[in-house]
């Protein structure tokens, strides 16, 4: 009952729980269209790099990942010192990278360094992932830049950073190749180039100057073409459109490429995200898959849970049968919710997981959960029997099951379109088959587990009763020598005295010891026998005590037969002589009455010996008494004494 309603208490919890979670994360005003937060206190530099370097669902920001080099094709000693100076102020943005000249950096032009590694290829002595100066050739190559200037034209053809990675090495010699007899290198990096011409003459030595340097600055950083609304800034890097161009450097531009070439750029990006929105949002924008892991895990820990509160449920026994279907049908459409709830959340970056719970929604599932569960329970009990195995039960379960729950799907499809939609229909069965067989499996588990337990509590009863005989057998065994001894004291007290009652004590000792071999094993007998049995040893100890001993014995008849334990009685009566009768001097009386009522059998002993002590059990040796009840009857028995009106001791048995 307490586990029960613990399982009840989370349950409620976790269902409460999970809306206030969300509800209190989209405390925030959201622009779905632009996906943004308005009155969020954003930065303007890393709001910049976010919008431009990054697509809103991957971590995957293209950079370049060797030096940065550059070759000149046709360059007169302006174009050259213009290439330079543009080359120093890149690094004064980012000084940790290294730029070059090409030829200066490796020695080798761009066609002699293919040539050489095209032969070092063929002969398996080198390849393109061997290092030179801590960078790979591959990097290396992918990273270089050719400016390409002819007399009266300028052409950039920068690398504007490709998918290398879909290149492989050993293609690589044919992806670099001269062109033209002039020299020219055209996919020098294996992507496509930016080709920029105009007319030199037209243009001033400050711009020209500019042009180079935001080709060059364009070539190093990969702009998102995104489809989010964002805003167009005339900048190298404000403009999000490939085709569109600009010349000037912005603080926010240099910050840009500062950022992204730092060692640190990603855990400083991540660091402002989550500290500037919604957990959840930012989750999303910066890895959508790593989202999507922690939401399906989520969904499962909480099936998981469900289960476990469930099956609690489920055990529990219920006045009305329908309840054992009802609830877990509930619950488990109570974990749907939820999950799509959680899956909504934390795959999302809009926010709409919050619809799922509108008051309609959450009727129709109550609804639904109500028809499901009836038709389960009025398939179980009209169509399912007891002469059915359980393997054919299980599988017609599982069967209906998948059945009823599939159903809804088809019959709104009919409803909405007219027709059925196969394809729709197969997407949906496959989550509703998992639902069927998980409930299948349940059922087997529950089964196995029922069986096991009742193994155990048959094996349990077994051991308890086999334990219980034992202890009988052992108090038994503690009572007859207890007795023997006082029985020997009286016969040796006697043997000077009087032949005659000595022997009259030792052939009644010996038909008390007759008694109790002849039921050697045994665990009760009728109150008839322990009667006489006690007869014996009252006679016994009447020629022990002369004419000092009376006793007197009334049992109602039709209780002959009934069973007790062995040795239940004669204690009581051993006790009476012990701590009674020999302590007078006078005559005394013992008396024995079994009465016989509606509730319960009496058996009370009385004497008009001392009265009884505090400590009764432990002073006057009747622990055997109490253990013989208790390992006979349990609760259903009991002992007391009294001493006023009359000193007596008696033992209750109910019926």
């Amino acid at each position: 009952m307490k586990r029960n309603i613990i399982s009840t208490l989370l349950l409620i919890l976790v269902i409460i729980a999970i809306p206030i979670i969300i509800a209190t994360s989209y405390s925030n005003k959201y622009d779905p269209y632009n996906e943004v937060f308005p009155d969020l206190p954003t930065d303007e530099k890393w709001e910049y790099v976010k919008e431009r370097l990054f697509d809103g669902e991957t971590p995957n920001v293209p950079k370049l990942k060797g030096p940065i080099l550059f070759t000149l094709e046709n360059a007169t000693k302006q174009d050259s010192v213009m290439v330079k100076n543009a080359m120093q102020r890149i690094r004064a943005i980012i000084p940790n990278k290294e730029i070059d000249f090409y030829e200066r950096f490796l020695g080798k032009s761009p066609v002699e360094l293919a040539n050489y590694m095209a032969e070092k290829i063929k002969s398996s002595e080198s390849s393109y992932n061997d290092f030179y100066k801590g960078f790979r050739y591959f990097h290396i190559i992918q990273s270089t830049i050719n400016l390409g200037f002819n007399t009266d034209t300028l052409k950039v053809l920068p690398g504007v950073l490709p998918d290398y990675q879909h290149y492989p090495a050993g293609e690589l010699s044919t992806v670099i190749r001269k062109t033209s007899k002039s020299g020219e290198y055209s996919n020098l990096v294996g992507a496509d180039n930016i080709h920029f011409s105009i007319e030199k003459n037209e243009l001033e030595d400050d711009y020209l100057q500019s042009l180079i340097t935001a080709h060059i600055m364009k070539s190093l950083c990969k702009i998102q073409n995104s489809r989010r609304n964002i805003k167009q800034v005339p900048s190298v890097y404000g403009q999000t459109n490939n085709s569109s161009f600009s010349t000037i450097i912005t603080k926010n531009d240099e910050f840009l490429l500062q950022k992204l070439y730092a060692p640190n750029f990603m855990e400083e990006f991540k660091e402002y995200l989550f500290k500037t929105y919604p957990w959840y949002y930012a989750l999303n924008f910066i890895d959508k898959k790593l989202a999507e892991t922690y939401a399906t895990w989520t969904i499962v820990f909480l099936g998981i849970f469900f289960l476990i509160i469930g099956f609690n449920l489920h055990n529990k026994e219920y006045n009305i049968r329908y309840f054992k279907y009802f609830i877990p049908t509930i619950i488990l459409l109570l974990w749907l919710i939820s999950s799509m709830a959680i899956y909504n959340y934390l795959t999302h970056k809009h926010q709409y997981a919050l619809d799922i719970y509108s008051i309609r929604f959450i009727i129709i599932t109550i609804v639904a959960g109500s028809l499901i569960a009836l038709l389960l329970f009025l398939f179980d009990k009209y169509v399912i029997n007891e002469k059915m195995s359980f393997t054919l039960a299980l599988l017609l379960k599982v069967i209906f099951t998948y059945i009823v729950l599939l159903s809804p799907i088809f019959i709104s499809l009919v409803i909405n379109a007219g027709e059925i939609n196969w394809d729709f229909s197969f997407r949906n069965g496959f989550p509703v088959l998992t639902v069927a067989i998980g409930r299948g499996i349940f059922i087997y588990l529950n089964h196995f587990s029922e069986n096991l337990i009742r193994e155990k509590d048959l094996e349990l009863s077994r051991l308890k009763e086999v334990n219980a005989q034992a202890e009988v057998k052992l108090l038994q065994s503690q009572i007859n020598p207890h007795f023997l001894y006082n029985a020997l004291n009286s016969i040796a007290s006697l043997a000077h005295k009087n032949a005659d009652k000595t022997e009259k004590m030792a052939l009644s000792l010996s038909d008390l010891f007759k008694y109790t071999i002849n039921r050697k094993g045994k665990k009760d007998s009728t109150i008839g026998d322990e009667v006489e049995m006690v007869k014996n040893y009252l006679e016994v100890e009447q020629i022990r005590f002369d004419d000092r001993l009376n006793f007197t014995i009334e049992v109602d008849p039709s209780l002959e037969n009934t069973k007790i334990p062995m040795f239940l009685i004669q204690p009581l009566i051993e006790n009476a002589v012990k701590h009674g009768i020999s302590k007078l001097e006078s005559k005394g009386q013992i008396t024995l009455r079994i009465q016989k009522s509606e509730a319960a059998i009496t058996i009370i002993v009385k004497d008009n010996g001392p009265d009884f002590p505090e400590g009764l059990v432990s002073g006057h040796g009747l622990q055997t008494v109490f253990d013989l009840l208790r390992l006979t009857y349990k609760e259903k028995a009991s002992i007391s004494w009294k001493n006023t009106p009359a000193k007596q001791i008696k033992i209750t048995i109910e019926n």
